[in-house]
């Protein structure tokens, strides 16, 4: 009967997704809107829903403990919601909770109580809240290569929720005790509890591993899972790499400045200046390792364990004679593959978003360029992608380049480091011209030359580098032919000042 659920329930997601889905990112992108009706977790009042869950109170806690308890935790969890941050009635969660609905097919009871939510929160993270609603953060999607390994995460979510590890960190959490919540801070108290134990996580990972074994998908995805988070730390996505000879290339940009250095002069100076900060990182590690463990008597609550410590775990976990793994028939991909790399591009452009409107122009331009490279005649990417090159140029002029350009060296194993040494090494007037390159190869376009936002932002990378003539012409040909633009009532201001 088993056997048969999988088969139907795969059989029946692949037929209501059509494949070649990524061939809507060709030509652009149209941002997630939420729309449909409003999740019950935002409209409900937090004394009411605190109120219903305090009289489910199995004595786990105090009344005194439980009115806290819930009160902080719906409080903050509205709050989340209503940041604009958590998505609702939209494609992404859709595809997560389906992974839930596989993972719980025989536990109905407690999969009523978990829901799922894609969010746009800046950590790659997933967490589970006290109630069972689960924070998918979409920062996390582009690190993991399958939908079994996001399967895993999920697994590991619901784990905590199951066995109360919220409850057990509130119990012992030394912040509520010691008072250092002021009123206000909820959100961040909430977020601060949802770091889980050394022993919850490795818990929680072990009892996520048993409920993928019991899933249609392939259990050895749980040691792909916690690979691909080890590259958290170390680049802003598990990303193919940019091509920066190209990029960067003399005849593509023509870098004018006798101080720039090349591409394997800036490859020694970064892996040196990385092994420097590895050495004074490694001292830093050991002092906080020290004082934190200062901070609890019990050594299995000293510190959140690291994701070698967790990998190994696993690893340990996989290799028993106990476990007794059969992958004959295990998939790690239950809702097709084509669906999934249609959702990891999906959370690509939506990042790339929300980078910008972070003024994270680095990653938004970077990221920009690396999906140019799948959709190179996608008017978003591009837009986005001359939208960050002119913030990046305007404040090299006007402030100090180094202040909006995340630390090259941290990111130096990987092109992205690159791209951002090279970016501080280049002076003002050379990220202007690179800009202005840029934008122009991109006007003899077709379809680009036609569109109002890379018109106008073209100009604007002209008038940036004192273009003024060619940035007039394009304002007014906005004014002539696009009186539906957004820019529309901005240039005609603008060229009646003038």
């Amino acid at each position: 009967m088993k056997t048969n659920y999988h088969i139907y329930l795969l059989l029946g997601i692949i037929l209501i997704f059509p494949l070649g889905l990524s061939a809507q990112f060709e030509g652009s992108y149209m941002p997630i809107k939420f729309e449909g009706p409003i999740p019950e977790d935002i409209l409900q009042r937090t004394e009411a829903k605190t109120l219903s869950e305090i009289s489910q109170n199995e004595g786990d806690l105090s009344e005194n403990e439980a009115r806290e308890f819930f009160t902080i935790s719906n409080y903050a969890l509205r709050q989340a919601f209503l940041t604009g941050n958590v998505f609702f009635n939209d494609e992404i969660s859709e595809y997560l909770n389906n992974i839930v609905d596989h993972l719980l097919f025989q536990e109905p009871e407690l999969r009523s109580q978990i829901k799922v939510y894609a969010t746009r929160f800046s950590t790659p993270n997933a967490a589970c809240w006290r109630n069972g609603t689960i924070f998918f953060n979409i920062s996390l999607f582009p690190y993991l290569d399958n939908e079994a390994e996001v399967a895993y995460v999920l697994a590991h979510e619901i784990t905590h929720f199951k066995k109360k590890h919220s409850l057990q960190q509130f119990k012992r959490s030394s912040r509520r005790q010691a008072g250092l919540f002021a009123k206000g801070q909820e959100l961040d108290r909430l977020f601060e509890e949802l770091k889980f134990s050394r022993s919850n996580e490795l818990e929680a990972d072990l009892a996520g591993l048993e409920l993928l074994k019991g899933s249609a998908f392939d259990i050895r995805a749980a040691e792909g899972a916690l690979l691909s988070l080890r590259e958290i730390d170390v680049r802003p996505s598990k990303e193919p790499t940019l091509d920066l000879r190209a990029l960067f290339g003399v005849e593509n940009l023509k870098i004018d400045s006798a101080d720039i250095v090349t591409y394997e002069e800036l490859e020694e100076e970064l892996e040196e200046e990385l092994k420097k900060r590895d050495k004074e990182k490694e001292g830093e590690k050991k002092e906080k390792s020290k004082k934190e463990d200062s901070k609890y008597k019990d050594e299995d609550f000293a510190t959140h364990p690291s994701i070698e410590d967790r990998l190994n775990a696993i690893k340990e976990e996989l290799s028993s004679p106990d476990m007794k793994i059969d992958t004959t028939g295990k998939l790690l991909f239950l809702q097709g593959e084509d669906r999934f790399r249609y959702m990891r591009d999906l959370t690509r452009f939506e990042n790339i978003k929300k980078y910008y409107e972070n003024y994270r122009y680095a990653h938004c331009l970077y990221l920009s360029l690396l999906m140019l490279k799948k959709y190179p005649d996608n008017s978003f990417l591009t837009l986005m992608a001359m939208k960050s090159f002119y913030w990046i140029s305007y404040h090299g002029k006007h402030y100090v380049k180094n202040d909006i350009i995340p630390d090259a060296y941290r990111y130096s194993k990987y092109s992205f480091g690159l791209f951002l040494g090279y970016m501080e090494k280049s002076s003002s007037l050379d990220v202007r011209k690179m800009a202005n390159q840029y934008s122009k190869a991109k006007m003899e376009n077709e379809a680009f030359a036609k569109n109002d936002k890379i018109i106008f932002w073209r100009a604007k990378i002209l008038e940036i580098n004192r273009e003024e003539e060619e940035a007039e012409e394009l304002f007014q040909k906005i004014a002539d032919q696009y009186p539906q633009s957004d820019y529309y009532l901005h240039v005609k201001n603008l060229l009646e000042k003038e």
